[in-house]
């Protein structure tokens, strides 16, 4: 599945449903404040959401292969990918 649904764990709800990946979810991190979240998909992308409205925010073409590790750097303004291909990349984030 291409998609990222989020729940509400105490209801069972589903709150939002984020769509624009192609290709399955390999990896995400939400940001420290929970407002944000990346995904990295075997589609050879990032997408950066805002998880309260599911708009995209920023989407980062990887031209390295499909994103299967994904992380934030401490200060949350660097995006670290590990591919699939061996190779790490690290793209700034202008939020």
């Amino acid at each position: 599945d291409a998609s990222i649904t989020l729940w509400d764990i105490e209801t069972g709800q589903e709150l939002i449903r984020l769509e624009g990946h192609s290709e399955p979810i390999g990896n995400m991190v939400f940001t420290a404040d929970g407002k944000h979240l990346i995904s990295g998909a075997y589609d050879d992308s990032m997408i950066l959401w805002n998880v309260e409205t599911g708009q995209i925010i920023r989407r980062f073409q990887n031209p390295s292969g499909d994103v299967n590790v994904i992380d934030l750097s401490p200060d949350e303004k660097t995006i670290i990918a590990a591919t699939t291909k061996n190779m790490m990349r690290m793209v700034s984030v202008m939020r």
